[in-house]
């Protein structure tokens, strides 16, 4: 290479950096854009509009519209079907759902299967418990006799009999396997698989029938991705619940509500510890009683659970949400949609038609609205599909007869789907339900399931 040619190209690359150095000392250099030494003290800021955007999924699926799992009905009693009920009618307690030799077997409530007769000196056992909640809630022990528990007794049998007198059956006292169909809860008839003039045979199957909740089944291709894209869509939820409300609301297969190490104190002095480290979980679709004696902390774990107060220490998570993150506005909205009360006191509004008392729980909500104080009370718990129901002693102002049959709704409602917490001071209650959690001292003795219990 030659000197004069090397020569050049150094010549052009000083060039280069003169006009650089000339173009950096002209920013530096213009009014409004120094450092913090020019005059004027500030720097000079440009702004510019931010579009605050969500990030949304839409997947389309298609889906169908039915009443859930089929279960068969089976006869258990010999002679002719002479009676069926229409494809899609609604059957509910008491009602019959089918009739042989012109009797009828009516339909009740309980999720045990009859699997023995049932007559004074049996064994005692949860399906006599089944039997006499029915006959309580169907209005055969007007003397108000019964004592609901595992015993078959003489104000049951008493109670049989008025039952058979109503249905036309035999008087005899005694239940017979065939007498009754058990099933959760109201039923929608669905295909009938025998015909009027049938042979009734026991175990031949006589019709098919579904819940009366509505339901949407997907086909869910796990493999298949989501289309995502900003701007526009929403997730489309395969239950069809509203956000805030029910099963919409929260991480698939989250718990209805998940205590972890919750404490509670209260200043004093002295300081008073109400709760200490309680930990619990309540899947979906459970019934349970959380119970225990005058200051064991039962008011004050419902309010925690039902965030009308928050814990001292620990996490709450309501279907997956963790509340303790919420504002006080954010959490009123929230609780709204995931959680359903039913009080003792009622707090209904008398100058409100039962209508608007039920709508009232749905202000937070956002959607327009579609018996007796308490029965009132719980259909307006309930009527946004919450997380969880929290019933604090529904029975306590009413008779027995009365407080059976607003258990026996509260029952009817797990069945369909709800989950639902009864807190109770009374062991009977407790008792009712298939899982008991006693509490004491602010802490938790036990937490028991009873098999077989709560149908």
């Amino acid at each position: 290479m030659t000197r004069r040619g090397r020569a050049g190209r150094l010549a052009a690359g000083a060039a280069a950096l003169a006009v650089l150095g000339a173009a950096a000392w002209a920013v530096a250099a213009r009014p409004g854009a120094a450092t913090g030494d020019q005059d004027g003290g500030e720097v000079a800021t440009a702004t510019a509009a931010v579009a605050r955007r969500d990030l949304r999924a839409t997947e389309e699926v298609d889906g169908t519209l039915g009443y859930g799992d089929t279960r068969k009905v089976v006869n258990g009693r010999q002679g002719t079907i002479t009676a069926l009920p229409a494809e899609g009618a609604v059957v509910t307690r008491g009602q019959a759902l089918y009739r042989v030799d012109a009797k009828p077997v009516p339909l009740l409530y309980g999720r045990l299967p009859a699997w023995r007769p049932l007559s004074v000196g049996v064994d005692d056992g949860p399906d006599v418990r089944q039997l006499e909640r029915n006959l309580v809630a169907l209005g055969h022990d007007p003397d108000r006799d019964i004592t609901v528990d595992d015993h078959f007794t003489r104000a049951t049998r008493a109670a049989v009999r008025r039952w058979q007198e109503a249905a036309g059956l035999e008087e005899t006292g005694s239940f017979e396997q065939g007498d009754a169909v058990w099933q959760p809860g109201p039923v929608r008839v669905g295909t009938l698989d025998a015909a009027v003039g049938d042979p009734a045979r026991p175990g031949s199957p006589v019709l098919e029938v579904t819940s009366t909740t509505r339901q949407v089944t997907i086909a869910l291709d796990a493999s298949r991705p989501v289309r995502r894209g900003p701007g526009r869509g929403r997730r489309r939820r395969p239950a069809g619940r509203r956000p805030g409300g029910g099963a919409g609301m929260s991480p698939e297969g989250a718990p209805a509500l998940e205590l972890r190490g919750v404490v509670k104190r209260y200043p004093g002095p002295p300081e008073v510890e109400v709760l200490a480290g309680v930990s619990l979980t309540v899947a979906r679709g459970e019934l349970l009683a959380i119970a225990g004696p005058s200051g064991s902390g039962k008011s004050t774990l419902l309010h925690v659970m039902g965030t009308l107060d928050r814990p001292t220490a620990g996490t709450v998570l309501v279907a997956g949400q963790e509340v303790g993150r919420l504002s006080d506005r954010a959490l009123s909205a929230f609780r709204a949609g995931a959680v359903g009360f039913v009080f003792q006191q009622f707090f209904l509004m008398e100058g409100m038609t039962t209508l608007d008392n039920v709508a009232t729980g749905l202000l937070y909500v956002g959607v327009p609205a579609a018996e007796r104080r308490q029965r009132v009370a719980i259909a307006r718990a309930v009527v946004a599909r919450p997380a969880i129901v929290l019933a604090d002693e529904p029975t306590g102002n009413l008779d027995a007869a009365t407080g059976a049959g607003v258990l026996d709704l509260l029952e009817e409602l797990h069945a369909e789907g709800s989950t639902i917490a009864v807190i109770t001071h009374d062991p009977a209650i407790a008792g009712r339900l298939p899982r008991r959690i006693d509490l004491r001292d602010g802490r938790i003795e036990r937490d028991l399931v009873v098999q077989g219990v709560g149908g």
